[in-house]
């Protein structure tokens, strides 16, 4: 798969992995994993430009929708803060029925 993220609950620490390999379908579950691990803590907040970044400009990664495309722009814009409060904001877009 092309990207692993993960939290070790004993150490409190996360990461995430992404390599080359076949294609994946980033799906709504999937950037809401992400994005609850940036809103708990588990990765930092600075980290969110760089992964949304590196899964955008990937040949390895298809969006499940809309929603997960859009999730993932607002990530990668570096030219206002991110916080743990709009990571919850785009959880919530993300679970909304369309």
């Amino acid at each position: 798969m092309g990207c692993l993220a993960a939290t070790f609950a004993d150490a409190g620490v996360g990461h995430v992995i992404i390599t080359d390999g076949p294609k994946a379908l980033v799906t709504g579950q999937h950037a809401d994993v992400l994005l609850r691990a940036l809103a708990e803590g588990s990765l930092p907040l600075d980290a969110a430009c760089y992964i949304a970044d590196a899964m955008i400009m990937s040949d390895c990664f298809d969006f499940g929708d809309e929603r997960v495309s859009e999730a993932l722009s607002y990530l990668s814009d570096e030219s206002v803060p991110f916080s743990r409060q709009e990571a919850e904001a785009l959880r919530g877009r993300l679970s909304a029925p369309t």
